[in-house]
């Protein structure tokens, strides 16, 4: 049963279809295990109205009526996954696009909307594979093109990603995302000139991503030795992410419905910094729905980001006696406490964070796969010092989601801070291969084999980490340890 609890184009398409022919077909990840055609259609997911907010229940259920209707109409399958896909309840929108798949295999739009909700879902190799299937069906549309140069660039594969990067530049010359793209690529191969040379017109250029080129650009001046443009650069792109520009998953939009916009708006709010305005909007929707979890919840996690904490511990627990079984909210409580934790004296804070350890306790119990209450349970035995226990958790959060790299980086750092240098080294390679712009672990994967004697090994990682961090203080002094050591 679903449990889901809370709310929480013409010629140059045909000409870079041509030229992009043999890459595709020589990718690594067009494996057949990740084909849903290999197998039947499985039955439509089930479906509980009490525990999902009204609005998405009552737009679910109109889009069921299609597959009830006809199991058998991929167009109906295509649009309950949408449904799913705009509110956030990926794993069955995975599920109902494949079956729309292997109804109408020819249909690109279920291919790529299959692609990004792998990739949410952790699972690369498949959203690489639906995504090569989107680019053979619709090689003129560019987001298909970086969205796969992306993933084959967090998997390591420069030369393929700088392949899809490249295509999309060839439909559009100009397209500020794919030159970016190919920007990563020039810097991660250390070819700096050739990054600022891709990086520098669309700094220049303005537009949405202009920001996001500039603070790349400072990477590729700063290792040029133009320091001075460097720091201009940093300071234009301060703070700046990739602004995604995809029609396809924007027309997403229309299928959500009513809380999770809302919800969707005081996040947006919040990142913004706009606190008082984000704590409005949620208290305008607990009015509407006083009693409805997701909601209560939502507000609670609002308030905590708002520094209004004990607000944030009545509402949830208001939460917890309305329904003591709803485990997301034990576990947002108990960030709650350890969030006050560090804001009052020593005794207070470990009272505190013996009441959030007492609500991570009941929130495992609940759900003893809840990979966040175990890294929390990690983050404040490692408050404590308490490193053993502290690996313990961690360690329990990664057998829960392995998909996580940064939950293998917290077994390594504890690793590392219990002096365990080989297990330290064994983690980090594998956070460093899943996530390889992560400059701290390459950062601490250097020193680990730095005190494990493996020189090359520890020169090879400083130095990734000086690509991706440049000139940070630590990571310079432990080059120079190695290169001291190494001798003349």
């Amino acid at each position: 049963m679903l449990r889901v609890r809370y709310v929480a184009v013409g010629l140059a398409a045909l000409v870079v279809g041509v030229a992009g022919w043999w890459w595709l077909k020589s990718t690594p990840g067009l494996d057949h295990e990740s084909d849903p055609r290999s197998a039947a259609l499985v039955p439509l997911p089930a479906f509980d109205a009490s525990v999902l907010d009204p609005d998405i229940a009552e737009a679910i259920a109109l889009a069921r009526e299609g597959v009830v209707t006809d199991p058998n109409d991929g167009r109906a399958w295509r649009s309950l996954a949408a449904v799913y896909d705009a509110n956030d309840l990926a794993d069955v929108a995975r599920q109902c696009y494949e079956n729309a798949i292997r109804l109408e295999p020819a249909d690109e739009r279920s291919w790529y909307d299959l692609a990004v909700v792998r990739a949410d879902l952790g699972d690369r190799r498949g959203a690489i594979f639906a995504v090569q299937r989107t680019i053979e069906l619709s090689p003129g549309y560019p987001a298909a093109r970086w969205r796969l140069g992306f993933w084959l660039l967090q998997r390591g594969d420069l030369d393929d990603a700088e392949a899809a990067f490249s295509s999309t530049t060839r439909i559009d010359a100009e397209h500020a995302i794919g030159l970016i793209g190919l920007g990563r690529v020039w810097l991660q191969r250390e070819a700096y000139q050739e990054a600022a040379d891709v990086l520098g017109p669309v700094a220049a250029a303005g537009g949405r991503n202009a920001h996001h080129a500039s603070q790349l650009l400072a990477r590729a001046y700063r290792h040029l030795g133009r320091i001075e443009e460097a720091d201009a650069a940093a300071l234009r792109g301060l703070g700046a992410g990739l602004v995604d520009n995809d029609p396809w998953r924007t027309e997403l939009e229309q299928y959500r419905a009513g809380l999770t916009t809302t919800m969707r708006e005081a996040g947006q709010l919040l990142r913004q910094g706009r606190k008082d305005k984000a704590v409005a909007l949620m208290e305008q929707l607990r009015r509407q729905h006083p009693r409805w979890v997701g909601v209560l919840t939502a507000l609670g996690t609002t308030y905590r980001s708002a520094g209004r904490h004990d607000q944030s511990v009545r509402v949830l627990q208001e939460v917890i006696a309305i329904d003591s079984a709803y485990y997301p909210a034990h576990l947002e409580i108990a960030r709650t406490y350890a969030r006050m934790s560090g804001t009052v004296p020593a005794a207070d804070g470990r009272r505190l964070q013996d009441r959030a350890m007492l609500s991570l306790e009941r929130a495992v119990e609940l759900n003893p796969t809840y990979a966040a209450a175990h890294a929390l349970r990690g983050d404040l035995f490692a408050a404590r010092q308490d490193h053993v226990r502290a690996l313990a958790s961690y360690r329990d959060a990664v057998r829960c989601d392995s998909t996580n790299p940064m939950l293998v980086y917290q077994v390594a750092q504890t690793h590392f801070q219990l002096e365990q240098w080989a297990e330290a080294a064994d983690a980090l390679e594998i956070v460093t291969r899943r996530a390889p712009s992560t400059a701290q672990a390459f950062y601490l994967l250097g020193v680990a084999r730095l005190k494990l004697g493996q020189l090359p090994q520890a020169e090879t990682a400083l130095l990734r980490a000086d690509i991706l961090a440049p000139e940070n203080p630590a990571t310079l002094a432990a080059l120079r340890q190695v290169r001291s050591e190494q001798g003349p």
